[in-house]
């Protein structure tokens, strides 16, 4: 797979967590699983329901083996990122601590622009997010968060200021080209 390809697999991983959970009609309570979703954008009154067995399996994913689950931390936005990441075959020996994306990614220079599968952190909660796509024109990127509202929440026309730090997938990308000896 081209860099461009596991890219967009990790933004893949990140918009099927979006759309196969569960909401929950704001103006009626009434709960809809996977419902359409027009245009690529979740209707405003729908409310994400958190999940906490898919959240489980986050963690249980990203935490070293023989983690107990009763130690799992409470925030999981960072445990969605990381996951979304391994799903893309990337990363798969780096496990959660916090500040994963410091550590194993490389944050991006100013004037550097993220690109799709990058990670945005915020200082807010320390929240971690995929970073969906960007409009460098407009100075702004669409982000898929976890632990949002209480489920997963897309966000569209964040300005690239919002984030306190984008880190990219480059050093897992080049990871992944040693591994096969090959460019990918």
């Amino acid at each position: 797979m081209s860099r461009e390809e596991l890219r967009q697999a990790v933004v893949f991983a990140a918009r099927f967590e979006l759309y196969t959970q569960r909401f929950r009609l704001k103006s009626t309570g009434a709960e809809l699983e996977h419902p359409t979703i027009q245009n690529d954008r979740v209707p405003a009154d729908w409310q994400p329901i958190e999940n906490p067995a898919r959240v489980r399996e986050y963690w249980a994913d990203v935490m070293p083996p023989g983690t107990p689950a009763w130690s799992y931390p409470k925030e999981w936005c960072g445990a969605l990122c990381l996951f979304c990441i391994h799903r893309a075959e990337l990363g798969l020996e780096v496990f959660w601590r916090g500040g994963f994306a410091a550590r194993v990614l490389r944050q991006l220079g100013e004037g550097e622009l993220p690109q799709p599968g990058d990670v945005a952190y915020f200082l807010r909660y320390q929240h971690h997010a995929i970073v969906e796509s960007v409009d460098a024109g407009a100075e702004t990127f669409t982000s898929i968060d976890g632990n949002q509202g209480p489920g997963i929440l897309r966000h569209a026309g964040r300005p690239l200021a919002a984030a306190a730090a984008f880190y990219s997938l480059e050093p897992l990308l080049e990871g992944k080209e040693a591994e096969h000896g090959t460019e990918v």
